[in-house]
């Protein structure tokens, strides 16, 4: 998937490409040399993943009754559902899941 550029992406870039071959950008003398080393620094992009943790605890009763919980963890299973682009797009997936459950 090509990433598309947002506004905010092609003002950070025209900002650099009018600025001089200094900082991360010493040694790059052109635009292409530029672009390139642009598109290696923001490489990095947000991904959810959306999983489900199912753990089985023995609750110690007295501390419930003090407000609080005091546990061992007994058991768990872990649920992989998917790795997602979006914030949205994870939480009506885990939703949709839920409602599945129900």
């Amino acid at each position: 998937m090509i990433k598309q550029w947002t506004d905010k992406d092609m003002l950070e870039f025209a900002r650099i490409a009018s600025g001089g071959s200094y900082g991360d950008y010493k040694g790059c003398n052109s635009l292409t040399s530029k672009l390139k080393k642009y598109k290696l620094m923001t490489k990095k992009v947000k991904k959810y993943s959306v999983e489900l943790h199912l753990v089985e605890i023995e609750v110690d009763k007295d501390s419930m009754e003090e407000g609080y919980m005091e546990y061992d963890k007994l058991s768990s299973e872990e649920v992989y559902l998917n790795v997602c682009e979006d914030y949205d797009e994870a939480q009506e997936l885990f939703n949709n899941y839920i409602k599945q459950l129900e």
